[in-house]
């Protein structure tokens, strides 16, 4: 079998990082037992479980893995791999995203009970065979995901991006002011900004703000107008298209 290197990209979990910037609060409520910090608790033994459960299945398997914190992922080391296994939630696959190419991910929730987990195809406890099936020539194919990727006042968007972008006034309760221009058709908007979104983030906030949920790997993106300023006039044109 041809060498399989896996790189773990994790997330910490809430509890983790308030103990390591010794956070005496925190602490106090955990020595005691108050029931505030009970799922904070509940949440970091199931990520610590699932962290676990990844590297026996790994090793079982006769895959070569290493973790990195995703904070600390470089594209020269997902670029290397052969697969990235991500560990937490949609916001830890969504992170080592921004650093990946043509190495493809497997999401895994490490904590379904809380985490919602969209972009995550495994769990703890059905990691290993989808594992086995990634290993195993032609069992399982990655799918390919559009990404986005463009500039705001020139300046390009520092990586590619996997789910959403809103462009709005850097004060959220400011009014966003802007030509809108799509297919011929040009409108002097003013609303809360606007959201652009890929298929793979179109069940978030492009969907509460009205948009249509498209599936993961539709090649399709579409833009909502966000909170649309319409008092003084007729309704915009360009409120939303694809």
């Amino acid at each position: 079998m041809p060498r399989f290197d896996v790189l773990v990209v994790y997330k910490k979990s809430q509890l983790e990082l308030a103990l390591e910037k010794h956070n005496t609060r925190i602490k106090r409520l955990l020595k005691r037992g108050d029931p505030s910090v009970r799922a904070m608790r509940l949440a970091h033994d199931a990520h610590k479980a699932t962290l676990d459960a990844v590297a026996r299945a790994l090793d079982d398997a006769g895959a070569s893995f290493r973790h990195v914190y995703r904070a600390r992922l470089r594209r020269s080391a997902a670029a290397k791999a052969s697969l990235v296994v991500s560990v937490g939630g949609d916001g830890t696959l969504l992170d080592a995203s921004h650093k990946l190419v043509d190495t493809p991910a497997l999401g895994v929730n490490s904590d379904p009970a809380h985490s919602v987990g969209f972009l995550c195809a495994s769990d703890a406890t059905t990691f290993a065979g989808h594992l086995a099936r990634v290993m195993t020539d032609g069992a399982w194919s990655p799918t390919d995901v559009r990404r986005l990727s463009g500039a705001v006042d020139d300046v390009k968007l520092p990586f590619p991006v996997l789910n959403d972008v809103l462009v709005a006034h850097k004060n959220p309760a400011a009014t966003s002011r802007y030509f809108l221009e799509h297919r011929g058709t040009v409108e002097d908007h003013k609303s809360s900004g606007i959201w652009i979104a890929t298929a793979a983030g179109s069940t978030a906030a492009l969907s509460a703000a009205g948009g249509a949920v498209f599936d993961i790997d539709d090649a399709r993106a579409q833009l909502v107008v966000r909170e649309p300023f319409e008092a003084d006039r007729e309704r915009y044109a360009l409120s939303a298209f694809v």
